[in-house]
């Protein structure tokens, strides 16, 4: 590789009470046999010890990389204005977003960067291991996200993409890394929204005639959380904010573009929303019993009978369970 072969990429770490994980996370940045390499790390007023670990680890690893910065808050932002911060500082061609107690597998920029150096597309998404907590990676190696379908679907024209994200999102976060040029054209993330910074991006830039890219192969190792997830059963103990956030989505993106069937299905899904919200979320028994209302729902009955098979992986530890 040539050095005007080299596009400069930035690496976004997104940090929230990371202290249990984020030096991991940074080591695995370590691995990254590639020569123009910054960090840029954006912590959301963590209240533990990540902003000193962060600190720390950068005295003891500038030499390797072009530059790290840390950026701090001094109060609570939310997920979409703490990445959409990270993004501005980013003096990269391309940016690889990862979240603190996530990490990449070895050469990972080099692989994504060796399709982007000759790419027309604005993102490119990547096969991603999941694994739950701190077991081991290779426990969990057969187990490989998207799906065969989503990946089709990802890797197919771009009108099938953007009509199935209007339903529901199949791109994995944790795989992309996208073009800052492209990223910035359409106006960056929506921060109306408080955690949704991806879904709504991928519909903007579609929108926008962007394109994306298919890259089978596994370069980024996500986390799932026990605790998250059981946390995650119902919608009553999921953040109010993440309620909101598919509240306002609803509104603004899904509102005029879904098929009849896809359109009831979300009304009844949004109708409960609401109620975890406000009425219902001191009684989360009385909410679990109003899923009575999904058998109203062709899509949600052929789901459940294994007609069809579910299209998303559930990557979000706040995914919203009915």
């Amino acid at each position: 590789m040539s050095a005007m072969d080299i596009l400069p990429v930035t690496i976004v770490v997104v940090t929230f009470n990371s202290e249990k994980t984020i030096v991991e996370t940074l080591n695995s940045l370590l691995q990254q046999d590639y020569p123009a390499l910054e960090i840029v790390v954006s912590d959301d007023a963590s209240k533990d010890n990540t902003v000193n670990l962060v600190e720390q680890w950068k005295l003891q690893h500038e030499a390797s990389f072009q530059r790290i910065v840390l950026l701090k808050s001094a109060t609570n932002q939310g997920i979409c204005r703490n990445v959409a911060k990270a993004y501005s500082e980013a003096r990269g061609a391309w940016i690889k977003p990862i979240a603190g107690d996530d990490f990449l597998l070895p050469d990972a920029i080099k692989g994504y960067m060796a399709m982007a150096r000759d790419s027309s597309h604005s993102v490119i998404v990547s096969k991603v291991i999941p694994f739950i907590d701190s077991s081991e990676i290779d426990v969990v190696k057969s187990k490989v996200i998207p799906s065969e379908k989503n990946s089709a679907l990802i890797s197919g024209p771009s009108d099938k993409l953007l009509k199935s994200l209007y339903v529901r999102n199949e791109i994995p976060a944790p795989g992309i890394i996208l073009r800052k040029k492209d990223y910035q054209q359409i106006g960056g993330i929506d921060i109306s929204f408080s955690h949704l910074d991806d879904w709504p991006l991928w519909i903007n830039m579609l929108e926008a005639g962007k394109s994306f890219g298919w890259l089978p192969q596994p370069l980024v190792a996500y986390r799932i959380s026990i605790g998250s997830v059981s946390a995650g059963r119902n919608s009553t103990h999921v953040s109010v904010d993440f309620l909101q956030d598919h509240l306002t989505f609803y509104k603004k993106y899904q509102i005029g573009k879904l098929d009849l069937l896809n359109r009831w299905d979300r009304m009844l899904e949004i109708w409960r929303f609401k109620l975890a919200k406000r009425l219902l979320r001191p009684y989360p028994r009385v909410y679990t019993a109003t899923g009575i209302v999904r058998l109203f729902s062709p899509i949600y009955l052929a789901l459940r009978l294994g007609i069809i098979r579910p299209a998303q992986e559930k990557l979000d530890a706040n995914y919203i369970h009915s």
